[in-house]
């Protein structure tokens, strides 16, 4: 009910402005509803404006309050004690002109406030007389008031200029009594002169090092040499010097091992290398230009080109023949003629065609045809990865998977990721035909699930849609469907059926999640069974961002609503008159009739007969708005009548139409299928995953 907000005001102020006085001053209102009961305990927000010579005057002060009603809707508030929004409340000249109060009011609480009027603020009988009496003698003066702390220091004032440089003064004079020298110092202590220097080191002075020698220097921790000693040089320029396992003196270039193993002490002939010839690394001549060195089970001597053995197995001695190779015959690698005969396969092909064996050893082109990395079948120009195409046969191609395996169904097509645009899975399209029922793009027949469309996007564009599966029928014929659902139950076993099943979840929005979305027109030849409905628009106030929802008229009776207005004429009469079809659809009229503009008595004075119905009101010219129901009687609604209790199946009982608004677990929702759906999705999404 809308709410309507009476007010007393109690206010009271001074015409003049007296020191003592507070600055302030009461106003006290009742608040009531359109019944013009009290709102009791409501709390409401009120902005107070003050306006200067007028109500409609400059605003010189406005403030806010938010306050409570008591138990008679009675509330109270002190004019310049709210939150200021526009000047203050001290600044007011009460003196200079009229003034008035205009009042608003949120009955919610906020700040949509609603103007409840405004009205001139007066003086009261004791401000009157304030105003005109004349003022009392001034009393006398107060004793003196101790003095105020002193105040703060005054900024320095600027600098004075330098003053002129004295002059020199005398040099000083002095006498040096005293340095100690400490070790390693030496020189004792130090009167008027003297020197101070370090301790001899016990080095002998002297050269040192040769041509053959170099010297080698000790120093103490304040750098003094405290020894000298030569070193005999260990070779001359340009010897080498090895380590590991050159085990010779330090004055030998000599190598006696190599990795711990001897080296032989003959000497090497020009063009040999080192070779092992079981005990130690000796000079060895390597084989001729044209000798086979092997490793493995080259088991022959190094200076021979026979090989007796292959991976640890028998090579055979049989010369081989032209053509042949070696095969295992069980025991050893043994040449033998490739099977046959002639040294190979033989045939002929033409270019790009791939190759077939047409006998045992022969070969020709087949039916596949690559060209450019794509591979044509049934075609030598092929536009696609892999094309198939027939002229003859009925199926260009069947995929077919007889039984499916323990790790899940097996699929007759399966088809890769795409990242490109437009990226489709299957394909599937069909030329027109004049046959009926001919003609199908994609058909699926299976033992549960005869299509299963799962389109999963990861793209955030905002026009983007992600669509499982869509049917698109463009025909000449009487109908065109683009998806069609029909559902069969052929046994008492099948519990429900459904021709369509659609459910939606994972928007942004709850209000978002839709299990079927129709652009236009859509027809029900049978019941519309919900559990609840609105029509919904573009908010006429604001169609840009705003929806307007309402919800549909319930009824247990299948009920039709026809309303109008109408006025009487001089003699108090007016005769409405229906549709055509008002008596043939409908029966059990109810009648609802209010008068417009006058206080007058309206009645039904003739029932519906012939499709019109006459009002009659006490005095002429009554505007009478009426509005009739009837319910509906025509050949289907008596055949399905609705019945508006009924008992659940068997098979219902214990579950919900709408189970998560009992707090129920979703499994305990009437007709829904979605956890079948999403375990075959599932299934097939995790084989996809494997085959990949």
């Amino acid at each position: 009910m809308k709410k309507i907000f009476i007010f007393i005001a109690m206010l009271c102020i001074s015409g003049i402005t007296l020191a003592q006085a507070p600055q302030k001053f009461n106003y006290q209102g009742v608040a009531r509803d359109g019944a013009g009961g009290p709102l009791a305990g409501a709390s409401i927000s009120l902005q107070l404006t003050i306006h200067d010579g007028s109500a409609a005057g400059t605003v010189v002060y406005r403030e806010t309050h938010t306050a409570t009603t008591n138990a008679f809707g009675l509330f109270t508030v002190a004019v310049g004690a709210g939150s200021p929004t526009i000047g203050t409340f001290g600044s007011i000249a009460w003196g200079s002109g009229d003034k008035y109060l205009q009042v608003e009011m949120d009955p919610d609480g906020g700040a949509s406030y609603n103007n409840m009027g405004t009205s001139q603020l007066l003086s009261v009988p004791f401000a009157l007389n304030a105003l005109n009496s004349t003022p009392g003698p001034a009393g006398p003066a107060g004793p003196a008031g101790p003095a105020g702390p002193a105040g703060l220091t005054g900024p320095a004032g600027p600098a004075g200029p330098a003053g002129p440089t004295g002059p020199a003064g005398p040099a000083g004079s002095g006498t040096l009594s005293s340095i100690t020298a400490n070790p390693p110092l030496t020189g004792g202590t130090i009167t008027t002169s003297g020197s101070i220097g370090l301790a001899a080191s016990g080095v002998t002075p002297g050269s040192y090092g040769s041509a053959t020698q170099v010297p080698v220097f000790t120093t103490d921790a304040y750098g003094r040499i405290t020894g000298v000693t030569n070193t005999t040089i260990t070779a001359a320029v340009g010897a080498v010097t090895l380590s590991g396992d050159a085990t010779g003196p330090s004055t030998s270039n000599t190598v006696t091992k190599i990795q711990s193993r001897p080296v032989s002490s003959g000497a090497p002939s020009f063009g040999q290398v080192l070779g092992w010839d079981g005990s130690q690394w000796a000079p060895t001549t390597p084989a001729s230009a044209t000798s086979v060195t092997m490793g493995g089970d080259a088991t022959g001597p190094s200076s021979s080109t026979t090989v007796v053995g292959l991976r640890s197995r028998p090579l055979s001695t049989i010369a081989p023949s032209t053509g042949q190779v070696l095969t295992w015959d069980g025991s050893q690698w043994t040449p033998t003629t490739p099977t046959g005969g002639g040294g190979g396969i033989s045939g002929s092909g033409t270019t790009n065609y791939i190759t077939m064996f047409t006998g045992a050893s022969a070969v020709g082109n087949s039916g596949m045809y690559q060209n450019a990395g794509k591979i044509g079948i049934g075609i030598t120009g092929p536009t696609s990865t892999l094309e198939v195409t027939t002229t003859t046969e009925d199926r260009a191609g069947l995929f077919y998977t007889p039984i499916p395996s323990p790790s899940g169904a097996l699929a007759g097509v399966y088809t890769g990721t795409s990242t490109a645009g437009n990226s489709i899975g299957v394909w599937g399209k069909s030329q027109p035909s004049s046959v009926i029922n001919a003609g199908f793009g994609v058909e699926g027949d299976g033992g549960r699930v005869g299509v299963i469309g799962n389109a999963a996007s990861t793209t955030t564009a905002a026009s983007s849609v992600s669509t499982g599966v869509e049917g698109n029928s463009t025909s000449d014929a009487d109908v065109s469907i683009g998806v069609a659902g029909f559902s069969d139950a052929l046994s008492s076993s099948c519990l429900s059926s459904y021709g369509i099943y659609g459910y939606a979840t994972g928007a942004t929005s709850s209000l978002d999640n839709w299990a079927g979305w129709f652009d236009g027109d859509v027809n029900i030849t049978g019941f519309l069974v919900k559990g609840g409905g609105t029509f919904k628009i573009d908010h006429p106030l604001d169609p840009e961002n705003k929806y307007l929802s309402h919800s549909f008229v319930e009824s247990p009776d299948m009920m039709n609503i026809y309303n109008g207005n109408i006025t009487t004429d001089a003699a108090g009469v007016a005769t409405v008159t229906l549709p055509s079809y008002f008596d043939a659809l409908n029966k059990e009229f109810r009648y609802q009739l209010t008068v417009i503009g006058t206080f007058a008595q309206a009645i039904i004075s003739k029932e519906i007969s012939g499709n019109t119905f006459e009002i009659k009101t006490n005095i002429p010219n009554v505007k009478v708005s009426w509005q009739v129901t009837g319910v509906r009687q025509d050949t289907w609604a008596n055949a399905h009548r609705v019945v508006p209790e009924t008992v659940k199946a068997d098979k219902d009982k214990g579950k919900y139409l709408h189970a998560a608004e009992y707090g129920k677990d979703g499994s305990l929702q009437i007709g829904r299928v979605k956890s079948a759906m999403d375990n075959e999705i599932n299934n097939n999404n995790q084989n996809s995953k494997t085959r990949k």
